[in-house]
């Protein structure tokens, strides 16, 4: 395994596998934001954490896998001479290229998205599902678009993986933040004048 930590990789640009998944994705993360809010009593029983704690945890997960692990349409049709399997080099995305819309940008805010609900979920006590989220989803979306050749990813992209992991450990610097704001100002609010 290779990791360049001082090069970093040529921008990637493309978004069109975004696009090209968006067709089926934009139902299942409407979906998954439809179930997250009907389903809100039993998700919270659940997950054993408040109503709109499970709401958002739900919706967001929802949409990671909405977004990540639904075939793209050159998947139904398959994608001729598309590279399979397991990749494990590491290249860290420039700066420029992370504020830019951009694969790595897009995979930054997906993992910002795990981190801010994880920080919730830890917060509420679930700490081993907080975990899980931020460092084990990335890591199983990237095993299904390796094993399953019909939803027309290119396979498991351990440099995704890495991009996810740095997203979600700024939604989680970021939600943690607030959580201590939003603390404080509870708890200012709370002491008599």
């Amino acid at each position: 395994m290779h990791i360049a930590l001082l090069q970093s990789r040529r921008p990637r640009l493309f978004i069109e596998p975004f696009f090209r998944s968006l067709p089926l994705a934009l139902p299942t993360i409407i979906g998954a934001g439809v179930l997250a809010v009907l389903g809100a009593p039993w998700w919270a029983r659940w997950l054993r954490v408040p109503r709109t704690t499970a709401v958002l945890f739900v919706a967001v997960c929802g949409a990671y896998l909405g977004v990540t692990a639904t075939p793209n349409i050159s998947g139904l049709w398959g994608t001729p001479g598309a590279s399979r399997g397991l990749m494990l080099e590491v290249q860290l995305p420039s700066l420029g290229n992370l504020l830019m819309i951009s694969s790595d940008s897009l995979n930054v805010l997906a993992g910002a998205s795990l981190g801010a609900v994880s920080v919730l979920m830890w917060c509420a006590g679930r700490r081993g599902v907080a975990v899980a989220t931020a460092v084990g989803l990335p890591l199983l979306v990237e095993l299904i678009q390796m094993l399953f050749p019909a939803m027309g990813r290119i396979g498991f992209l351990l440099s995704d993986v890495v991009v996810n992991w740095i997203g979600a450990a700024l939604g989680a610097g970021i939600g943690a933040a607030l959580a201590v704001a939003i603390a404080a100002a509870t708890s200012a609010k709370a002491v008599p004048e």
